[in-house]
């Protein structure tokens, strides 16, 4: 059996990884954050679109997805790694 994946569902885990690093200020958890961002990027985006994919297994993309949320998290983490003045607000609501 196939399980699917949509992109809210790392996006959600990156923001909990990114979340916890700012309250302990442990690197593990900012690692973990830019390991599960390495991996959706590589699993929801191609070079046929340079929007995400709905699925692991959908080529297409469809907006009730959840892409936004990993966007969200994506751009946290980048934030968080360049100690930018901007602190991406996390949510763990989908919607």
């Amino acid at each position: 059996t196939k399980i699917d994946v949509w992109p809210v569902e790392p996006g959600l885990a990156i923001q909990l990884e990114i979340a916890a690093y700012r309250e302990t200020n442990d690197a593990e958890f900012l690692k973990a954050a830019r390991r599960l961002a390495d991996e959706s990027v590589a699993a929801f985006w191609n070079d046929s679109s340079p929007l995400p994919k709905a699925s692991l297994y959908r080529d297409h993309y469809e907006a009730m997805t959840g892409a936004d949320a990993l966007l969200l998290a994506l751009l946290a983490v980048h934030t968080t790694e360049n100690k930018s003045n901007v602190e991406v607000p996390i949510s763990d609501v989908d919607r």
